[in-house]
């Protein structure tokens, strides 16, 4: 199993919590600090803290260079980009993968390594979630034309065709039914139905009441994380002021 690493710095920008994390082919979201575990933190002793940081009650940092930072993999819909199959990866598969990379299954790939798909949706309120692709691929197919399909067993690919210009109407989301549709639903940005209420490593049961709209943007947007930073001067030497 290989380690992931990024520095402390980082995670106070770019990486912060909500944020989008690309490390070696793989896509990650930082969790919320209350999934962070409490015994490989320690407080930063800060005299005035109230006044040099106002609404601030606690700073911590890291107790070594070592601590490990909780993250999701997201997005958890993947692609293999030998025979294009789709995968939607699951807490189990996660634990049976043992922290290696998500690889595809089909023989004759030899375990080539997924692809995170490249859109995911989000809310004003910043909600983040996957796109819903089986919905999307089989919202304007009728069940006479195509069957009865399995939302848990259906095979999708995501195929392209064309140039390398980003066409999306020649970007399609294909099931094995024949229900299938391009991905020009891109250009619209609003998706149908609301948000999800949620991160993407809250469970169902934490979800939040939302009636916004969620649009499409690319995983690699700036727009979706803008972290609240406040910076003060001082002359004690705790990891916060050395990474301000």
């Amino acid at each position: 199993m290989t380690s992931k690493k990024i520095r402390r710095s980082q995670l106070i920008q770019p990486y912060g919590v909500g944020a989008l994390v690309e490390l070696e082919g793989e896509s990650f979201i930082v969790k919320s600090i209350d999934s962070w575990a409490r015994k490989r933190l320690k407080d930063v002793d800060l005299p005035g803290m109230s006044d040099i940081l106002p609404g601030v009650s606690a700073l911590k940092e890291p107790k070594d260079q070592d601590a490990v930072v909780p993250v999701a993999r997201f997005p958890r819909w993947l692609f293999c980009s030998r025979c294009r199959r789709m995968k939607s990866w699951t807490y189990q598969n996660e634990q049976e993968a043992e922290g290696w990379a998500p690889t595809c299954r089909v023989a004759e790939c030899k375990h080539n390594q997924l692809v995170p798909m490249r859109w995911v949706r989000v809310c004003d309120d910043g909600h983040i979630d996957d796109i819903d692709w089986y919905y999307m691929a089989h919202r304007n197919s009728q069940t006479a034309d195509t069957g009865q399909c399995d939302r848990k067993s259906a095979t999708m690919k995501f195929i392209t065709s064309g140039g390398r210009g980003g066409d999306f109407s020649s970007m399609r989301i294909v099931c094995e039914c024949g229900a299938s549709s391009n991905l020009d639903f891109i250009r619209k940005k609003v998706l149908p139905g609301s948000c999800c209420g949620k991160q993407p490593w809250q469970s169902l049961s934490e979800a939040q009441s939302c009636s916004l709209n969620m649009y499409v943007e690319p995983r690699g947007s700036s727009s979706l994380h803008y972290p609240k930073t406040l910076s003060a001067l001082t002359s004690c030497s705790c990891f916060c002021c050395r990474t301000s």
